[in-house]
């Protein structure tokens, strides 16, 4: 927890620091800072300085580290000023004189430029001064908390010590068993009347407290547990009601053990001998019993799958749940033994055994929990080909190697592994309910909090919240995790910390300075104003254009413009958030010159062609074109290429500079006017003026065709099978220039099968020969 405090403090005065270490930049005594330097690693090379005397000394490194990096900085800055005014004033032509002023002046800026470049490089030298002692101390640490890991013992499957050992564990029991007598026997007497006086009112207490407890448990229950009429819960829902479960199950009784512990420790009474320190220790790891079986019991939920916050069967929960709470006690009772044996001062060799027996129950919990969750759901035998049966075997193997260290001579280490195997698994559990519940929590809050309401909560928000969890809020809590997890495999956190700190506040490389606060900084910056753009567009669309009632492909063509503006000027603002200069970016634009020259040419082809086509406008979204063969509705016109819609509903993306070097049939360029065709044949001997009549007849009556300029008939042509007319008209509205041909072919049928004209089938006639 300190070190987790520890990572959360930098990150709040990270940036104060920072800020701060540019006004001691001046200030830095480099012969001050070397002495430091020197002194330290002196102490730590002949191991005269405590672990907490190291703790200090590394968090004066880092400042140091800081001082000396602005100071780097704010020197290259000034050795940069300093030389452009030496190329001011240009080299002195051979032959000439120069004034004495400007000699001296000279002169001057020489003197202070190599006085510049003298302090960057003492700056240098201090930094690999500081960067060596950093892995000294690391070393160090690692030295001083794990040196007793490796410690040889006396290995127990030795025949001499294996009963050795084993006759000291029996005499451990006979001593367990004979303490409270021993206890009571050697008490004075008003000890002796002190324990019969209060025996009886702390039992009444005891009982009162309990009653009280489960009072409160109901209460707690009640108000915040499970609901019966609540049928499918939310994430929250569920982690309310597992925090309210491990309350009432887990903090009540434990509150219940604590003031018995508490009293019984304030007496001096029962806390005394041998027996009190059994009594002490059963009482402590009763406690951890209760804790642990009510975060089980939250955790699983093993009756209520509905409100079970992991995804678990109910089968699975229940052994995972019955493994655990049988693995709590196992560990707890080989525990218990372990810490009375080791307080209690007995011989060496039994405090080993009893070390390798805990070892022994964690081995076989370890197992055991790691089967249950593997386990399959229809009680069936692992398949020795799946991944459950490998990392059963993988686990066992491990297990067994750790349990085989501890028996051949170190139990400390097999004690080690073990407990931050342990501790990692929970670790990583927590790991994963904090990250569902923030999930979920941040879900709830878009779908039906504040914001959502705002915004109207869409599909497409839900896709924009996994996305900002996956990229922002999942690689934090992996790096709170991961950062954790080290520390708890023994890593120094002040070596950690001083590697966040690289990472999170600037780090160099080849002579490049990349900080990941700027970086995620510079993302904050870039989203905030690419939707403050957005939003401007927005309104554009939807009140300004509305009002001043723009033609809807202008629109289109500003709301394109403005969005390519907005997407510059926000990269602009991300780099400058960054550190960037417009110096740098101005280098970096001459670069992508060269490769626009090259690989880039067709993109800034399209992309040009975009901007003319914005501008000229040839055609506009809502136009009907013909492009290549390709007829269809422009849907939408991009920087990059533009976006055709054709009457089957599909899109067809067509490059920028292709419009503009092709032929582009627009029909609808001036007006949406169109001209239609309908074509009709009749039978040989039907009279034609007739048919003229009824198909103009037909063309009238339908609203949609124009009556200026007048429909008209032309007879076509004599066909094989039929004399031809066609019916031409005129209408306003190209979109419906499929629906009104057709509407005329019912009419002009409707009009024919009346007057009975008909229309031939095409005929063909065989003269057979004689």
């Amino acid at each position: 927890m300190r070190s987790l405090f520890k990572f959360v403090l930098v990150l709040c005065l990270g940036f104060a620091m920072q800020a701060g270490a540019a006004d001691l930049s001046r200030k830095v005594e480099f012969k001050k800072i070397s002495a430091q330097l020197e002194t330290l690693e002196e102490n730590l090379k002949n191991d005269q300085i405590s672990v907490e005397e190291i703790d200090a000394q590394t968090t004066l490194l880092y400042e140091i580290s800081n001082n000396l990096a602005e100071t780097k900085r704010f020197n290259e800055r000034e050795a940069k000023l300093v030389q452009k005014q030496l190329d001011a004033m240009g080299d002195i032509e051979e032959g000439s004189k120069e004034l004495k002023e400007l000699t001296n002046k000279r002169q001057e800026l020489k003197d202070e430029l190599a006085l510049l470049k003298s302090r960057i490089a003492e700056t240098d030298i201090l930094q690999v001064k500081i960067d060596n002692l950093n892995m000294l101390t690391l070393n160090f640490k690692s030295q001083k908390v794990l040196g007793n890991l490796v410690d040889k013992q006396e290995v127990l499957l030795l025949p001499q010590t294996f009963f050795a050992s084993f006759k000291s564990l029996a005499v451990f029991f006979f001593d367990i068993v004979k303490s409270p007598v021993h206890w009571y026997q050697r008490l004075d007497e008003s000890a002796k009347s002190y324990v019969l006086t209060y025996v009886v009112p702390v039992i009444f207490i005891l009982v009162a407290a309990i009653w009280i407890g489960l009072i409160l448990r109901r209460f707690i229950l009640r108000n915040w547990g499970y609901k019966t009429d609540i049928e499918a819960p939310n994430m929250v829902q569920k982690m309310v009601a597992a925090v309210a479960n491990g309350v009432a199950y887990g903090l009540v009784p434990a509150f219940i053990i604590s003031g018995f512990l508490g009293w019984m420790i304030g007496s001096k009474v029962f806390s005394v001998g041998f027996f009190g320190l059994v009594l002490e220790k059963s009482l402590i790891w009763l406690l951890y019993i209760v804790i642990a079986r009510a975060v089980v019991h939250a955790v699983l939920a093993p009756s209520k799958e509905n409100w079970r916050p992991i995804a678990l069967s109910t089968k699975k929960a229940v052994k995972i749940s019955h493994a655990v709470n049988l693995s709590v006690m196992l560990i707890a009772v080989t525990t218990v033994m372990e810490k009375v044996a080791i307080e209690a001062t007995y011989e060496p060799i039994l405090i080993n055994l009893l070390t390798s027996f805990c070892s022994m129950a964690k081995v076989i919990a370890i197992m055991l929990v790691t089967a249950k969750i593997l386990s399959p759901e229809d009680d069936s035998t692992d398949d020795w080909r799946s991944l459950s049966f490998k990392i059963n075997i993988l686990t066992a193997v491990l297990m067994t190697g750790t349990l085989g260290v501890g028996l051949f001579g170190y139990p400390n280490l097999c004690a080690y592994i073990l407990n931050r195997y342990i501790l990692s698994a929970g670790l990583f559990g927590i790991f994963l309910m904090v990250k569902n519940f923030l999930e979920s929590l941040v879900r709830r809050i878009f779908v039906v909090g504040l914001w959502g309401k705002s915004f109207h909560a869409r599909r497409s928000l839900l896709i924009k919240v996994n996305f900002v969890l996956t990229v922002l809020v999942n690689p934090f809590l992996v790096f709170v995790f991961l950062f954790a997890l080290l520390n708890l495999w023994g890593f120094s956190s002040d070596f950690l910390m001083h590697v966040v700190r690289k990472i999170l506040f600037g780090f160099s490389i080849g002579g490049i300075r990349i900080s990941l606060v700027a970086i995620v900084f510079g993302v904050i910056v870039f989203v905030v104003s690419y939707s403050l753009v957005k939003m401007f567009r927005s309104h554009l669309m939807q009140n300004a254009f509305t009002h001043l009632e723009v033609d809807e492909g202008i629109r289109h063509s500003l709301d394109s413009f403005v969005n390519f503006i907005g997407i510059v000027l926000s990269f602009i603002l991300a780099i400058i958030a960054m550190g960037g200069n417009m110096t740098n970016l101005t280098v970096i634009a001459g670069a992508l010159s060269v490769g626009i020259g090259f690989g880039l040419q067709n993109v800034i082809n399209n992309f040009v062609s975009g901007i003319i086509i914005l501008f000229e406008r040839p055609f506009k979204v809502g136009d009907w074109v013909d492009i290549g063969g390709e007829e269809g509705k422009i849907k939408q016109i991009n920087i990059r290429s533009t976006e055709l819609e054709t009457f089957k509903k599909t899109s067809v993306i067509v490059p920028n500079a292709t419009l503009l070097s092709s032929s582009v049939i627009n029909m609808t360029h001036g007006n949406n006017w169109t001209r239609l065709n309908v074509s009709v044949g009749v039978a040989y001997g039907t009279d034609v003026e007739k048919v003229r009549d009824i198909l103009l007849e037909c063309a009238n009556a339908n609203p949609k065709v124009l009556r200026s300029p007048a429909p008209y008939v032309i007879f076509k042509d004599f066909g094989a099978s039929s004399l031809d007319f066609d019916l031409r008209c005129y209408s306003n509205n190209i979109w419906e220039g499929w629906i009104i041909p057709s509407e005329l072919r019912f009419a002009i049928n409707k009009r024919f099968n009346e007057e009975g004209i008909e229309i031939p089938f095409q005929q063909i006639v065989v003269h057979q020969a004689k």
